[in-house]
């Protein structure tokens, strides 16, 4: 979700598919028919919703279609209540159940730690098998970590699947977690993949890649057309909604992240010739995906996750020394105790137990929008905290310098003094607004504190700081100018890891509605 410069990115609009491609052919003789399904990124997000395709609708829609085998491109264990009630394993069981055929070894698939993910490599060989896949990820005994690939036969097409797993890894997981591993060059990885599966008699080549389609240095789109033989690279990482073919590479797709769109491939394939004929791209849409009945095994087990997470919002916590107010309409143009204590947590939290690893932010942002209800005083229960963090999602660090962070900031106040979900809450820093200027130029002074002795001192425009900002506003939410541009240094804590943690090490008592880390001038 960072900005991309891509040579199709398409607007996906509530109709039953919006495709693209060549129509596929009727089936007959030498010509086979078969349907690749694909998500991405879902982070946990496996309940039906108006704008979620949940498992039990992804079921039911994956066996309507006889030949076809269902697929993911990485990042599904990790981000929501739901994967943390139990680090993944009842959501990773109920994709089992749902009919996956393959994932590929996304970043996030890191978060829970090495036990948790050998407890879901455990499940997934027991049949069916859903293989878990990376070609690059090597372990410390100096062997791949995961299958390299998995085939199966589809309507009489030999079809083979490989997984690549972005190098970020190293830095977009908690680094404990994957300390020993290597990430192998994709592009060498999917090469040499790839000649192997077409010397064992590959008809169609399909890559799971977690790398993205953005610009950064290991991306889908550059690894595409280099790679001799592969036929489709379904990707994820980057939350794009993407179909793009450059020059004679493989067809990257990529259907965006949390469930909102299930992709679908109908391919056409000439068996006498050993030839692809057609591949006809659609995106379903939530409300075309609600005219499917939801499959009633997978339903069950999502219900079954959904009482068992009722009972784990009850649990306490921790303890808040003071009730802080959730009043919307307040924080939305003004500094509330409320939102120091959220951009407190995201400034802290990668400095404070159990989240020690470095680097640590010098700044910290959070957009009032994220924040949805009061933290009580008294015992706080996971329900609070979720409830609080009504999004979820992860802190990202990012780093930028002090122009940059001017331009942030004159963007959060831009709106004053209309009340808006962008008004920004912030630690780390004291910034002077004079809200009768004209927006763009509302910011007159930028101050970091110093120490006790000196005080404050102004921001330079070169200066460099790590800034910790929720995912939303990290992939260009709200508007917010620079951040979707940025390298993200980190990203493996989610908010309500960073709130929880907060409350537990800082506690609540020491917040009010005036701590002029805004202070308004000229009026």
């Amino acid at each position: 979700m960072r900005c991309r410069q891509l040579l199709c990115f398409f607007a996906v609009f509530a109709l039953l598919f919006s495709g693209c491609g060549v129509q596929p052919v009727a089936e007959s003789g030498n010509i086979r028919t078969f349907t690749l399904f694909y998500t991405s990124d879902t982070h946990g997000n496996i309940v039906s919703a108006p704008d979620t395709i949940g498992l039990d609708l992804i079921a039911s829609i994956k066996s309507a279609e006889p030949h076809s085998l269902l697929l993911d491109a990485g990042d599904f264990l990790h981000g929501t209540r739901l994967t943390d009630s139990d680090q993944g394993v009842s959501v990773f069981t109920l994709m089992k159940q749902a009919g996956y055929f393959a994932t590929a070894i996304g970043n996030h698939e890191f978060s829970y730690g090495r036990e948790a993910l050998a407890q879901v490599r455990d499940i997934a060989t027991k049949p069916p098998v859903l293989h878990l896949l990376s070609a690059n990820v090597i372990g410390q005994d100096g062997r791949l970590m995961f299958e390299e690939s998995a085939t199966a036969n589809v309507n009489g097409v030999q079809l083979c699947v490989f997984g690549i797993t972005t190098p970020d890894t190293e830095t977009h997981s908690n680094p404990e977690y994957v300390q020993g591993l290597l990430f192998n060059d994709p592009e060498t990885a999917a090469a040499s993949t790839v000649e192997k599966l077409q010397a064992n008699g590959c008809d169609f080549i399909v890559g799971l890649t977690h790398l993205g389609s953005d610009g950064s240095t290991h991306n889908s789109l550059q690894l595409a057309e280099p790679v001799d033989g592969l036929d489709v690279l379904i990707d994820g990482h980057s939350h794009l909604v993407v179909e793009h073919r450059q020059g004679d590479g493989a067809l990257v797709v990529s259907p965006g992240a949390y469930g909102k769109l299930l992709g679908k491939l109908d391919v056409t394939f000439d068996t006498r010739r050993g030839k692809v004929e057609s591949i006809y791209n659609t995106f379903i849409t939530p409300e075309a995906a609600s005219a499917y009945s939801p499959d009633p095994q997978v339903s069950s087990g999502i219900a079954r996750l959904l009482e068992k997470d009722a009972v784990a919002m009850r649990e306490v916590i921790g303890y808040s020394e003071a009730r802080l107010v959730f009043n919307k309409s307040l924080m939305r143009s003004r500094e509330t105790a409320l939102g120091d204590f959220c951009a407190d947590a995201l400034r802290n939290a990668y400095g404070s137990k159990p989240f020690t690893n470095q680097p640590l932010a010098d700044i910290a942002i959070i957009n009032s929008g994220a924040i949805g209800a009061a933290l009580p005083d008294g015992k706080v229960t996971r329900g609070d905290i979720h409830a609080l963090a009504r999004f979820g999602g992860h802190v990202v660090l990012l780093k930028v310098n002090g122009r940059e962070l001017r331009d942030i900031l004159e963007h959060a106040v831009s709106f004053f003094p209309a009340e808006d979900g962008a008004f920004a809450q912030i630690s780390g820093l004291r910034a002077g607004v004079d809200a009768t200027k004209a927006p763009g130029s509302r910011i007159v002074s930028l101050e970091l504190p110093v120490s006790p002795c000196i005080g404050f001192e102004e921001v330079k425009p070169h200066d460099e700081f790590v800034l910790a900002v929720n995912d939303y506003l990290a992939s260009g939410g709200d508007g917010f100018p620079h951040l979707a541009t940025k390298a993200r240094l980190r990203e493996d804590i989610t908010l309500y890891e960073a709130l929880s943690e907060h409350l537990k090490n800082r506690g609540s008592g020491n917040y009010s509605d005036a701590d002029f880390r805004i202070v308004y001038h000229g009026r």
